[in-house]
């Protein structure tokens, strides 16, 4: 296993206002929509200018951020255990030893790409938008009336 990354997700935390909300980029629109099915219940509506980004909003007992160059991710301290452990997901992980913390990961080797894969929903393009409605007489009719 190399230790080059062969993944890297920009993550974006707004820490400006209540709630704290997180934005993850990733490098392609099936993953990000893969990622934004796992996590249904906690995820914000996908921005149309933004399909390969995944939002949401960090709980009140989210308190504290901080970054690791250690994890190569942030880690979010939570005042509730229960909290951190909702959170926790295939991206936003557990960090081991602290039950209070959860980290989003940033850089990801193969492997870690591959197990993540497999564990995430499976892609399924969104259906076509319907044909467009288009104003007017049909041609046929348009002819017809014509006539008389």
């Amino acid at each position: 296993m190399s230790n080059k990354p062969s993944l890297r997700l920009y993550v974006d935390i707004d820490i400006t206002k209540k709630p704290l909300s997180v934005e993850i980029e990733f490098p392609d629109e099936p993953l990000a929509h893969r990622y934004r099915e796992s996590i249904r219940r906690k995820a914000l509506p996908p921005k149309k200018h933004k399909p390969k980004t995944v939002v949401f909003e960090l709980p009140d007992s989210a308190y504290s951020l901080e970054s690791s160059r250690k994890l190569e991710a942030f880690v979010v301290h939570f005042d509730s255990k229960r909290d951190a452990e909702e959170w926790a997901d295939h991206i936003c992980r557990p960090v081991k030893g602290h039950e209070y913390q959860v980290m989003i990961k940033q850089y990801w080797s193969e492997d870690e790409v591959e197990n993540l894969i497999d564990h995430l929903p499976r892609y399924r393009p969104p259906p076509p938008p319907p044909p467009e409605d288009r104003a007017g007489t049909p041609p046929g009719e348009a002819r017809a009336s014509r006539a008389h």
